[in-house]
């Protein structure tokens, strides 16, 4: 916008100092009048004016191009500088997704590792589950069989307390037909030996 008014006021300056030039000719030639010389000439001051201050404007414009042009290229710097920034940071991302990888992967090995061991473990613990049972049914079996062998004892025990009561009884029967005998037979030896005497005492009567 300012280079286009720039370049107006310069042809409109042109054109009226043309102009102004003719016009100041015509006077000097067909008049001479003082009055429109000193006109023209405040014309041409106030054209000269209106010059300077679109040279300053333009010198304006340029200062403030210079100043765009000089933050685009510290803004383009920047963003070169944002951009490798990017770049590395995309490098590091990168490198550290390569790194969760890496981990996921050795931590899922891990786990796997840690979940065979705990199979492993269990395993084991069912094993000595199983054998505990195994050997509470053998003592349990043993068990059994001492309670069986102690009531065969038992039961024998009280045969042989029984066996051991009659052989008294019997021994005790025994006794007292041998006693019964022996009187008898002390009473036979007394009446045989009984009858003997009376025999000798008959003779001798």
């Amino acid at each position: 916008m300012k280079f286009s008014k720039v370049t107006a006021t310069a042809v409109l300056v042109a054109v009226f100092v043309s102009a102004g030039f003719g016009a100041k000719t015509l006077a000097e030639g067909f008049w001479a009048g003082h009055g429109d010389v000193q006109e023209i000439n405040n014309d041409i001051d106030t054209l000269s004016t209106r010059i300077h201050t679109e040279a300053h404007e333009v010198q304006e414009a340029s200062d403030e191009l210079k100043i765009a042009q000089a933050a685009l290229e510290t803004s383009q710097s920047t963003s070169q500088q944002q951009s490798t920034q990017l770049n590395h940071l995309n490098q590091e991302l990168q490198t550290l997704q390569g790194e969760k990888t890496s981990l996921s992967s050795q931590l899922a090995s891990k786990e796997q590792e840690i979940q065979n061991k705990i199979a492993e473990v269990q395993q084991k613990i069912k094993e000595g589950q199983d054998a505990v049972a195994s050997k509470q049914r053998e003592l349990d079996n043993k068990q059994v069989e001492y309670q069986t062998e102690k009531t065969k004892t038992e039961n024998l025990q009280h045969q042989l307390d029984e066996l051991s009561n009659q052989v008294n009884a019997d021994e005790q029967g025994v006794i007292e037909v041998r006693k019964t005998r022996l009187k008898a037979d002390q009473v036979v030896l007394d009446t045989a030996n009984l009858s003997t005497f009376n025999r000798g005492e008959s003779t001798n009567n």
